[in-house]
């Protein structure tokens, strides 16, 4: 399987936060690599996932490093993502210049 871009919302994933401060990482398929990692929270989550043929999404407790951290406790009841078609930089060329030698008289 081919790499392929992926965009994950976070407010698509986590519906409530009852405790604590939760972020979102994206593991491989195999477990072995960070797609990203869950080290601060975001508003949104775009990837390339590589070649092993899956990912993992996890939640984690990512409190202050500093401190106390409590417990994460939140309400996931549904979680969406999209695979984002990009096109090759030469056929994006190909568009514009047919595009422009269809405005040429």
């Amino acid at each position: 399987m081919d790499p392929f871009d992926v965009r994950l919302e976070d407010t698509e994933l986590l519906d409530e936060v009852e405790h604590g401060r939760v972020c979102v990482g994206v593991l491989n398929k195999t477990q072995q690599r960070w797609l990203i990692s869950p080290d601060q929270a975001r508003a949104g989550y775009e990837f390339i996932a590589d070649d092993s043929g899956a990912i993992r999404v996890i939640f984690a407790n990512c409190g202050p490093a500093d401190g106390p951290t409590t417990a994460s406790r939140f309400v996931v009841t549904q979680a969406d993502y999209a695979v984002i078609e990009r096109r090759i930089y030469a056929d994006q060329l190909m568009d514009a210049y047919e595009a422009a030698a269809s405005k040429t008289p």
